[in-house]
């Protein structure tokens, strides 16, 4: 009967008000919702779950550079070097005409022991920079 019904909804209303609060929050859906919560936990110093936001991110759009570049950083502050220096890698061959995501690989690639090759990063880097100061 009618008063069923009222319970029903009534119960089911309840029930999605407590699944809002304990959630607290809407869930990321997309590539710049990912992407924005790998940031907030970088800033939280949660790097593990900003690792897994971030990747989430670039499996949902893998053209973004700076989602790769935010994994190699956070890869780096792991310690997970060499993985690091791949983030970065696909970084710089998304946008080969960043000065900061080559001066990210050669600080990255400083840190693993490649030093020839951060040296060359690194001048590429600064070339870009000063042509971009032009």
């Amino acid at each position: 009967t009618m008063l069923k019904h009222f319970r029903f909804f009534f119960i089911l209303v309840f029930t999605l008000v407590q699944i809002t609060q304990i959630s607290g929050q809407v869930q990321p859906q997309t590539a710049k919702d990912f992407f924005d919560k790998g940031l907030q936990l970088m800033k939280e110093r949660k790097f593990d779950e900003a690792l897994e936001a971030f990747r989430q991110s670039a499996r949902l759009d893998a053209s973004q550079p700076a989602t790769r570049a935010n994994i190699g950083t956070v890869l780096s502050v792991l310690e997970r070097r060499a993985e690091a220096v791949e983030a970065f890698r696909e970084a710089v061959r998304l946008a080969p005409q960043s000065a900061d995501f080559r001066a990210g690989l050669c600080k990255t690639l400083a840190y693993a022991g490649q030093l020839t090759e951060a040296f060359a990063e690194c001048r590429k880097a600064v070339e870009l920079e000063e042509n971009s100061l032009l």
